[in-house]
């Protein structure tokens, strides 16, 4: 390998190296996050949970490899061309699984933006088909007619590449005009909540990241931008880009369904809470209601039964005085009967056994009706 390229091969270790230093503080900064939110949701069913775990480990491994043969390259070791073939085809797989990976869950946000529409999950599946076929009709026709150095050093990229660029481009494009169109349409109240903010910033900082490299490397692999370094560096760049986007967006998407789980358990707590002091609030003043109004009819019948027992013995008294004072001052002496009617008190007794209540007396006994009224 002559000077000049052991010179770029150096760049492009300098370049890898940065990559690998950048993905490690990215692991160290969500280490705390992820041992929170992912690691306790690790199961089958969690697919977000498991594609972090299989994707994070051995794409920070892989990467650390990357940086390994960059150096190795750099350093001007003689490598076999079946052996370069195979660091070209193992690019190609790695870049594809995070790829596929990511689009993956973006895709699955909007499956659920759309509220599980057929038709869009149809569109979702043809998208991803067809970069999937185009990354392996790329690397089918690129990989064999590569020219490299006996470094494995790239000289120049294969136009084949294009077809992958152009339809992982229009992929991604699709995914960011479907997630910004139903983003718009969305309730303020929604888009405003920390799981809109989420979907907003990762999405849309991961695709424009994604998109702008696929960008530069249709221009660098159609002839149309001339730089010696593109068509090795993009591959490190295109690794870490991809390896941190992923992460971010399981790990933010873990945090807001971890927040929004505390909150519905709090909210249940609270209602709760509330619905038995209620119940308890509402059983003692029901209770207390009771008790009073017991208190008071019984206050009531007793006032009521000592005042009927009350006027009875006043109506018994004046009745025997009335009677005891005709009985005394009545003459015995026959006359015509006049009948002198009672006075009122006498009239309301019930004791009185008389023919229509009147007590017959003589004429001339006005005394004893005198008494009687008195």
């Amino acid at each position: 390998m002559s000077d000049a390229l052991v010179e770029l091969a150096r760049k492009v270790a300098i370049s890898a190296c940065v990559s690998l230093g950048l993905m490690t503080v990215e692991f160290a900064w969500l280490l705390r996050d992820e041992i929170n939110v992912v690691w306790p949701g690790v199961r089958i069913r969690n697919p977000y949970a498991l594609t972090y775990v299989l994707t994070r480990y051995p794409g920070l491994a892989g990467q650390c490899f990357n940086v390994y043969f960059s150096l190795r390259i750099a350093s001007g070791a003689i490598t076999s061309p079946a052996l370069c073939k195979m660091w070209f085809r193992y690019q190609a797989i790695t870049i594809q699984v995070l790829l596929a990976a990511m689009e993956c869950a973006l895709m699955h946000r909007i499956y659920a933006l759309f509220l599980k529409n057929r038709w869009i999950l149809a569109l979702l599946v043809l998208l991803g088909t067809s970069q999937l076929a185009s990354m392996f009709v790329s690397a089918r026709l690129a990989i064999p007619q590569l020219a490299h150095s006996n470094t494995c050093y790239v000289i120049k990229p294969h136009p084949s590449t294009i077809y992958f660029g152009a339809t992982s481009m229009t992929s991604n494009l699709a995914i960011l005009f479907m997630l910004s169109w139903k983003y718009l349409r969305l309730p303020v109240t929604w888009t405003q909540s920390p799981f809109g903010h989420n979907l907003l910033r990762d999405s849309t900082l991961s695709l424009v990241a994604i998109l702008g490299l696929l960008f530069v490397m249709i221009l660098s692999n159609s002839g149309v931008m001339q730089t010696p370094v593109n068509g090795n560096v993009l591959y490190y760049w295109f690794f870490c880009t991809l390896w941190i986007s992923l992460g971010r967006l399981i790990v933010n998407h873990s945090k807001v369904v971890q927040v929004s789980r505390e909150e519905n358990v709090l909210t249940q707590v609270e209602v709760g809470q509330t619905s038995t002091w209620m119940s308890t609030e509402s059983s003692t003043t029901r209770h207390t209601r009771t008790a009073d109004s017991h208190t008071i009819d019984l206050t009531e019948a007793f006032h009521s039964t000592d005042a009927a027992e009350k006027r009875s013995s006043r109506q018994r008294d004046e009745l025997a005085s009335c009677v005891d004072g005709l009985e005394r001052q009545s003459p015995r002496v026959g006359t015509k009967e006049k009948g002198i009617p009672l006075s009122p008190t006498c009239e309301e007794s019930p004791h009185v056994e008389t023919k229509n209540n009147w007590i017959p007396v003589s004429p001339t006994d006005e005394v004893g009706h005198r008494h009687c009224c008195t």
